[in-house]
């Protein structure tokens, strides 16, 4: 994609020059770089007039129609030396030569994957920082803060969010301004990465982050990740209010000290379930109870008895009162599950199709509930079984309101 085409930017296109060292050859390149709304970076690469230096490129098939290229390096820099951009996670998307009067010109294209690109501040900050940048995250109100013990949390969103565009952002500040702790970088990143998975949770669908900031003094390390575009897995357990998504970040921040690794991948592996899509209802209902699955072993550490009397136990251990969903929902999820297991895909009528949605919503009302208990979350959320309303967690009898 040219950078001379009409857009905006996020980082106007700037004059680069450095070298791409591909399978041990290096070779010179002058280029212009950017970054789009989108966060990502976008390359436009000068024609490289051919010579004995590089004929290997012309001879082979490397990257060609955009193949992958093994031990491909990039390393450039801008021309008045403010940004520097390394990536060892490159590929070639284009490759081909060109024949003219006067020379062979090589035209390549290239991708990357991960890549940092180090520059300045637009100003200086004192304390170190790190910020996540979104796509596909939007919030209705003014942002918001929380306390942590490694700093300051502050979540911003544009509504609404633009397809394929960052529109929100994720903020961990350092209260400690001499902080030259190497580990809170890393510290910083894991908590900011939770924070994102939550929010994805609640919003139903993975959320994106192309891009992550660190600032420190006179320096931005800017990291890129090139990923998958987000899919719209579930109907959102929480509205894009700051008023619903507050108490959740709040009650991820509370549980985090008490909480081991083991617990947290348990639940990260059922929120990605949880939000993955399939275009059938029956594959649906089996990510779904894999994921409660997760959660008994990993969250809950439940391993004896049928699926059904697990999550029973499960629903015990974590207060989980049978007014939100009651032991005969629960059977008709794993009976559903054995049936779909043990024959065919497949519904014959309408009532049957309505019968079996409602038997993933139930499931996935599940898996909710186990996550909303494992970061002891108290507040309201969105449930889907019949009507589409709003409970409580834990459950008070006198504030289910329904639409």
């Amino acid at each position: 994609m040219s950078v001379d085409s009409p857009r905006e930017w996020l980082m106007p296109p700037e004059p680069f020059e450095g070298t791409v060292t591909i399978e041990g050859h290096d070779m010179p390149l002058s280029l212009e770089v950017a970054i789009d709304l989108a966060g990502e970076l976008v390359f436009d690469i000068d024609p490289i007039p051919a010579s004995a230096n590089n004929e290997w490129l012309v001879l082979s098939n490397v990257g060609d129609l955009g193949e992958y290229a093994p031990n491909l390096r990039l390393d450039v820099h801008s021309k008045d030396g403010s940004k520097k951009l390394s990536s060892e996670t490159v590929y070639i998307v284009r490759h081909r030569s060109k024949i003219s009067a006067e020379c062979v010109k090589l035209h390549i294209g290239i991708t990357a994957h991960r890549a940092c690109v180090i520059t300045k501040p637009k100003k200086h900050t004192n304390h170190p920082m790190v910020i996540s940048h979104l796509v596909g995250f939007g919030l209705l109100g003014r942002g918001f803060t929380l306390p942590t013990e490694l700093g300051e949390l502050r979540i911003f969103g544009n509504p609404p969010p633009q397809k394929g565009e960052i529109s929100g952002r994720i903020a961990l500040i350092s209260n400690d301004k001499h902080n030259q702790d190497d580990n809170w970088r890393a510290k910083a990143k894991k908590l900011v990465e939770r924070v994102r998975i939550i929010l994805g949770f609640a919003r139903g669908t993975p959320l994106r982050s192309p891009m992550v900031d660190f600032f420190h003094g006179d320096k931005v390390y800017v990291e890129f990740n090139k990923n998958t575009p987000p899919t719209f897995g579930m109907l959102p357990p929480f509205r894009e209010y700051t008023s619903h998504l507050k108490p959740l970040v709040k009650s991820l921040i509370s549980s985090i000290e008490s909480m081991d690794e083991e617990k947290w991948v348990g639940i990260t592996m059922a929120i990605n379930m949880l939000t993955e899509r399939s275009h059938y209802d029956e594959l649906s209902l089996i990510i779904r109870t894999t994921a409660i699955e997760v959660l008994l072993k990993k969250v809950f550490c439940i391993k004896a008895g049928s699926l059904k009397e697990k999550i029973i136990n499960a629903f015990k251990q974590g207060k989980i009162e049978h007014e939100l969903i009651e032991e005969k929902e629960i059977g008709r999820v794993t009976d559903k599950r054995k049936e779909i297991i043990h024959h065919a895909f497949g519904v014959s009528n309408d009532r049957e199709a309505d019968d079996l949605r409602e038997t993933l919503r139930i499931a996935t009302e599940i898996v909710v509930v186990m996550v909303l208990s494992a970061i002891g979350f108290s507040g309201e959320y969105w449930c889907y079984i019949g009507k589409a309303h709003r409970r409580r967690f834990p459950p008070v009898p006198s504030s289910n309101t329904q639409e």
